[in-house]
């Protein structure tokens, strides 16, 4: 990762109201001062944040203090004004100057005893947050010289460049051509350039805006410290804009030069120390400050012991900055668009292996009609079927014929097709059997005869007009009429006069047909939609025997796994894309979890929308959206996607034109923030081996071994009251999933977890016993709103407890505007707020002075 910039200011809006004076005291308190604007564009970025509040004025901390003359804080001489229209009032009483609603948010000057809202600026550097989050744990990097005055670290490269070309050579060491802030940092440097005292070595500063006004790269005051070889009236006759160090003229005097494409010299780049890098050599594979970090790149693949990033690609299941990010495994669901559209045309061109059927209603499914491209490959098929969610499946028998198989006298919830034969599937439809009904006839006779066997009583004349209630609304194909044998064919004849639906709304069957055999007539009645009524009437109704309502079809909803179009979407190579044009793809997550973020890798830079709608393990559509969506770009073709929902998310919906430019997602269930944090117990069964810290050493390998070997990285207590494990994060985090490893059955059995916030908020988990996985997996539900500070593991009364490892995946809570592993960088965004934490990405863009797609670049 590159580091950011080396300094810029934070903005921020106060909305009470003091005077000037107080306003200033209570931005001080806050470690800032009034702001200072010194050119057109930072006025305009603050103006249109205040204009967006209503109809207020606002200090800012310019003040006039003799005629016609204006400081920035009674210090700084200010260039630049905006005043509105009459202003400045010179001869008016006001000497103190606000942006103001009145003004159309230009500037005007009013008494500073007056009561407005103010606007506060504090300076941020990279370099205070490096040093508050790692003390004096900063290093600069092999090359690099650290210079006491400014912190930071230098380094001289003697290729000659013009430059521009020298500034663009030190963006990609992620540092700029350097800033000299005093006498020894000057001396410093040209000490370490005598070397080569025959030529000058470029620097930083330059005169591009105002010809003969030099400016350090990323400043709009004059430099406090200059050591100019001509007096700088000299210089500001001479045109020339760029300046460089000569080591060899007076310890290192500076020169001005021509920055044209023939002027070259050799360059000074300046960067930012980072944290002390983990030079132990016991302790390969971990990086940063006291080892602290585990690298997670592929193997042969060199980890950086500074920052963790891997010189290839990241480790199995990682992905993110310095491959630190655990990526959630998911199954792309085919589309099964060729099912869906009951088109026996179609076939399955997707690879699909397996279809799951959840019927709408469970059922007694008498058949199941299956076309194939490849009749022969039905044996190759096995329909597997269950009668509720919950119990165990069991193959059903297979028809003879070779396109229907499973008859069954079973109520059917679930249907799974399975094997290598569903790759030639074109067509299904489930039919039902034994359909239950009520009957009632005009003259409330008794009707016993018509639920008994069919066939064995009769009507016996007593009524010529039938009404029908089927238990349940169906879509009817097939109505059979039982008559004796003995029957005319005239006097069997029944009239279907009507049907209706649970709305009481009647319709007709469309194109009816009979077909008479033996004892029975089969009226062919389909309906596009469900009926649960049936008005029989005719001289057939006197004579019948019996109703049986054949090949009724069955409603379902289909998933598909096994899909071998999607591979390129789940092989996490980003140069495998979707070829096929599809616009439209589901995942399920192998475990519904609280998804924060994503990352989507795409064949081009495009335009083109992603949509992404979600649900959870029991909603049934995809209906959800993420309550706020924020997409920042981390390079041309890789964005990554925040997605705020406190739902635990089971299955995603991708749709939209930009889908086609897709290449890899990545779904991430945070990063591992217990690792080598604080741990405690309860006790120790062995106190030379069971250390709490065992539990989050970071060493999965060894937490397979057992507790009594030496190898072991597992930690155990003794039987206490109750026994118990807890670790303290440094940095609070939001949590996704928290999972433990342990290698004692039956003392982890019941055990409970509490995750708590510094002001006390609690989650609690509570295992509900039965056979203990190797590996617990804990998914907080509901999903915790509050930043997490502890989590404590108890075991059952009169167990110890045995802990291997304990993994708690989420995402640190950095202060607004920070991001990192210890949140140790500032944010360049336009929005502070809405900076990505993992990765410090903007959404909306980069704040005032920077720009690139990373926004670590300042504007020059």
């Amino acid at each position: 990762m590159k580091p950011p910039s080396l300094s810029r200011s934070c903005v921020k809006i106060f909305e009470e109201d003091l005077d000037w004076q107080a306003a200033r005291d209570e931005c001080k308190r806050h470690g800032a001062d009034l702001v200072q604007i010194k050119d057109a564009r930072k006025n305009k970025f603050i103006k249109y944040r205040v204009a967006m509040r209503g109809e207020h004025s606002y200090w800012i901390g310019l003040q006039k203090q003799y005629s016609h003359i204006y400081f920035w804080h009674g210090k700084y001489f200010s260039m630049y004004f905006d005043w509105g229209e009459g202003q400045p009032n010179g001869d008016g009483e006001g000497t103190c100057a606000a942006m103001s609603d009145t003004l159309a948010w230009k500037w005007g000057l009013k008494n500073c005893s007056e009561q407005s809202r103010f606007i506060c600026e504090k300076r941020s550097t990279q370099l205070s947050l490096l040093r508050q989050n790692y003390g004096t744990h900063v290093s600069c990097q092999a090359g690099w010289v650290k210079s006491s005055t400014s912190g930071t670290c230098f380094r001289a490269y003697l290729q000659p460049l013009t430059w521009f070309h020298a500034k663009r050579a030190c963006k990609a060491h992620g540092a700029d051509l350097v800033k000299i802030v005093d006498r020894r940092m000057n001396n410093l440097i040209a000490e370490k350039l005598s070397l080569d005292q025959l030529q000058p070595y470029w620097i930083g500063i330059n005169d591009f805006y105002e010809e003969g006004s030099f400016h350090w790269l990323d400043e709009v005051d004059k430099p406090k410290y200059t050591n100019w070889r001509l007096a700088f009236k000299s210089i500001a006759a001479t045109g020339l804009d760029c300046a460089a160090i000569h080591p060899g003229l007076n310890n290192g005097v500076w020169i001005t030069e021509l920055c044209q494409i023939f002027t070259k010299h050799p360059y000074v780049c300046e960067k930012l120390p980072g944290p002390t890098p983990c030079l132990n050599p016991n302790t390969h594979g971990w990086f940063g400050v006291n080892c602290k970090h585990k690298c997670h790149c592929a193997d042969s693949v060199t980890c950086s012991k500074y920052d963790g990033s891997c010189s290839g690609p990241c480790g199995s299941n990682r992905f993110g900055p310095a491959c630190q990010y655990a990526m959630m495994r998911f199954q792309v669901q085919p589309s099964l668009d060729w099912l869906k559209d009951k088109n026996q045309e179609t076939c399955n061109d997707e690879g699909t292996e397996t279809i799951k059927l959840t019927l709408d209603t469970p059922v007694f499914v008498k058949s199941i009609h299956l076309v194939l491209k490849n009749a022969d490959q039905l044996q190759n098929i096995a329909v597997i079927i269950s009668k509720s969610p919950y119990e165990n499946r069991k193959e059903c028998n297979a028809h003879e014929s070779a396109s229907a198989v499973c008859t069954t006298n079973d109520v059917v919830h679930e249907i799974n097709l399975v094997g290598s034969g569903v790759k030639h599937l074109c067509y299904l439809r489930i039919f039902e059997g034994n359909v239950r009904f009520e009957a009632e006839n005009k003259s409330q006779a008794d009707i016993a005869w018509l639920n008994d066997n069919i066939g064995t009583t009769c009507n016996n004349n007593i009524s010529d007009v039938l009404n029908v209630t089927l238990d349940r609304p169906r879509k009817l194909e097939w109505v059979r009429f039982f008559f004796n044998r003995s029957d005319s064919s005239e006097s069997r004849y029944i009239n279907i006069s009507s049907l209706a639906s649970a709305l009481s709304i009647e319709y007709q069957c469309e194109n009816p047909r009979t077909l008479e055999e033996g004892n029975h007539v089969d009226v062919l009645c389909r309906t596009d939609r469900p009926v649960d009524k049936l008005h029989l009437d005719g001289p057939g109704v006197k004579l019948l025997c019996g109703i049986v309502f054949s090949n009724v079809r069955v409603e379902y909803s289909a998933e598909g796994t096994g899909s071998t179009r999607f591979s390129w979407l789940t092989d996490n190579d980003d140069s495998t894309c979707n070829e096929r044009s599809t616009n439209d793809i589901t995942v399920t997550l192998d475990t519904a979890i609280s998804v924060k973020w994503f990352r989507m890798v795409l064949k081009s830079d495009t335009s083109d929308r992603i949509n992404l709608h979600y649900k959870t393990a029991t909603s049934q559509t995809y209906s959800r959206e993420c309550e706020r969506v924020h997409v920042a770009r981390v390079d041309s073709k890789t964005f990554d996607l925040y997605c705020a929902t406190s739902d635990l998310v089971r299955h995603l919906r991708l749709f939209g034109p930009g889908v086609k430019q897709l290449c890899s997602l990545y779904i991430s269930q945070g990063r591992n923030v217990a690792v080598k944090e604080a741990a405690e117990q309860s006790s120790k069964m062995d106190v030379d081996l069971h250390d709490a810290s065992f539990a989050v050493d970071g060493r999965e390998q060894a937490a397979m071994a057992s507790p009594s070997s030496e190898a072991s990285s597992c930690t155990m207590t003794n039987i206490d009251s109750p026994s118990w494990w807890r670790v303290t994060l440094s940095l609070d985090a939001l949590l996704t999933v928290i999972y433990i490893s342990h290698n004692e059955d039956d003392h982890m059995r019941s055990f409970s977890l509490v995750a708590e916030s510094r002001d006390g908020q609690q989650y609690t988990h509570n295992d509900t016993g039965g056979p203990a996985p190797q590996v617990y997996t804990v998914v907080p539900s509901p999903t915790i709103s509050f930043p997490v500070h502890t989590v404590l593991i108890r075991a059952r009364q009169g167990q110890p407890l045995a802990l291997c490892e304990v993994g708690i995946f989420g995402e640190t809570v950095c202060p607004q505007g920070q991001f990192g592993l210890r949140c140790q960088w500032a944010c360049n965004c336009l929005h502070t707020h809405s900076c990505l934490s993992h990765s410090g990405g903007c959404p909306y863009g980069c704040a005032n002075g920077f720009h690139g797609e990373d926004c670590y670049t300042p504007k020059d």
